[in-house]
């Protein structure tokens, strides 16, 4: 009988960047050594009215530079507890180095939602909050 072996294809994070588009979008973009893998997230920067909206980490992202990339998670929309008005949504990217926590965030009446796109591996989930 001939053995198959399965190889799994690792992709590393050669650079993180942010970006800003005045009134289009704001994100993360993820470059992966293959570019197939990329992932971007991002959130709409236009403002409607006084609704407060952004995007922050607590990870410092130079530290993932040269990870292994392992998957990706984004959370359900989080309602804060003790601010009704405050939504946000969490990707979390895993890596052999630990694990990337982007926070996109929007407070707002419920009449001034802002969307948040993640793209990678030819998929998008968007996602209004």
């Amino acid at each position: 009988m001939k053995k198959i072996q399965y190889f799994r294809m690792t992709t590393t994070i050669e650079k993180i960047e942010t970006f800003d588009e005045p009134n289009v979008w704001m994100g993360y973009k993820l470059i992966m050594s293959d570019p197939d893998m990329n992932i971007i997230a991002r959130i709409s920067n236009r403002s409607d009215c006084c609704e407060e909206w952004g995007m922050h980490t607590e990870n410092n992202l130079d530290d993932f530079v040269g990870a292994e990339y392992h998957c990706m998670d984004v959370s359900d929309i989080i309602f804060d507890k003790d601010d009704r008005e405050m939504s946000s949504i969490h990707v979390s990217i895993s890596t052999d180095c630990g694990e990337i926590v982007l926070i996109f965030y929007n407070k707002h009446n419920g009449y001034y939602p802002h969307d948040v796109s993640i793209i990678s591996d030819n998929n998008v989930k968007n996602i209004s909050i």
